[in-house]
């Protein structure tokens, strides 16, 4: 998804994955509440709803226009590409998108995966999203039937084992480089895709080829944390990765094609740590057990926020404020060296200096 334009990072505890995760859900959650819950094949939907459908859809980006549709028209866009689309959907889409065809249409959201994974479908203009006045009460996506009959055709056909499997392959691939280089810019992701997920060969054709891309690009704005850069192309980011500038400035002098990953590094990337990450990272979460404020998740998604700024180089006195920002307590000697062998043991990410720890 989009990185919002945060705002200016003033402490490092502003920059933990948790931090910019909740702030992402945030701005998701602003925006598909402010769209109208209007349902694109609800032949009664007004020119001004349809129209806001369509400009925050992914057409009107792909297009670069806002021009006025009529409701067979983008019906007629929408349900003409729909086998296609749907055949390349991102694992967490094609889980909840599911669960609410099963559910009869509607389903109830349950965590900030699904949020995200729900804007990726009101952006293909598949679902629609619908709020309660009660703020208690989750977000609900609803599945027209046109769409959840192809869906159910594609279950019951079994059309969606094999596409499913290369295509969880392809996330825990890109997943593990993101982890281990920080970054990744758009094209090596968007030939993969084309190559190992559409399977182009010579004999695709251009037509095949064009429609395979914007799926592909689509794929991935809706899987991976992006920025959009000014060449027009996108840069996926690791969702912990605070200031990608920082790193964007190394790619003039970095050069990426030579990075070399073992087996278990590849391994450990799809884990989301490390071999040589996990003793120290597990010794901090043993030592934070009972220590953490209420609304810290668990002591390892502590460790795992302060394992990744560790990697964009963050000092032992910024980590020792973040540690005490989760505490309800004082940090101990424990905790605190524990930090310390993280410092000596967790790999930075790529164009990073390891930090000198005394």
């Amino acid at each position: 998804m989009l990185r919002f334009e945060p705002s200016p990072f003033t402490h490092w505890r502003d920059k933990t994955m948790t931090a910019i995760r909740s702030d992402q859900l945030d701005g998701i959650e602003d925006s598909l509440y402010s769209l109208s819950p209007a349902n694109l094949f609800d032949d009664t939907i007004s020119a001004e709803k349809l129209h806001e459908l369509y400009c925050f859809s992914y057409y009107a980006a792909e297009e670069g226009d806002n021009r006025l549709y009529s409701v067979s028209e983008l019906q007629n866009r929408v349900l003409s590409g729909l086998s296609e689309e749907l055949k390349y959907l991102t694992t967490a889409e094609d889980t909840l998108l599911s669960r609410a065809v099963a559910l009869g249409g509607s389903a109830e959201l349950l965590d900030g995966d699904e949020l995200i994974a729900a804007d990726a479908l009101v952006r293909r203009m598949l679902c629609y999203m619908s709020f309660s006045d009660d703020p208690d009460e989750p977000p609900v996506i609803n599945v027209s039937e046109k769409v959840g009959a192809k869906v159910m055709d594609r279950v019951l056909f079994d059309e969606e084992s094999e596409d499913s499997g290369k295509i969880f392959r392809f996330e825990a691939t890109m997943h593990s480089l993101l982890y281990l280089a920080g970054f990744l810019y758009y094209e090596q992701p968007l030939d993969e895709f084309l190559r190992e997920v559409c399977c182009e060969n010579d004999k695709t054709t251009d037509e095949q080829r064009g429609i395979n891309r914007v799926l592909a690009m689509r794929f991935l704005r809706a899987g991976f944390d992006y920025l959009e850069m000014d060449d027009g192309g996108l840069l996926l980011v690791h969702p912990g990765l605070a200031e990608p500038d920082k790193l964007v400035e190394s790619m003039a002098v970095y050069n990426f094609s030579v990075l070399e990953f073992s087996s278990e590094q590849v391994v450990g990337g799809m884990n989301g740590i490390l071999p040589e990450e996990k003793p120290s990272s597990d010794a901090l979460a043993n030592h934070l057990v009972g220590a953490l404020r209420p609304e810290i998740d668990s002591p390892e998604s502590a460790a795992e926020d302060i394992r990744l700024i560790i990697k964009q180089d963050a000092s032992f006195e910024d980590l020792r404020s973040v540690l005490e920002s989760m505490l309800v307590v004082m940090p101990t000697q424990e905790m605190l060296m524990a930090i310390k062998r993280m410092m000596r043991e967790t790999p930075r990410w790529a164009g990073m200096k390891m930090a000198v720890v005394n």
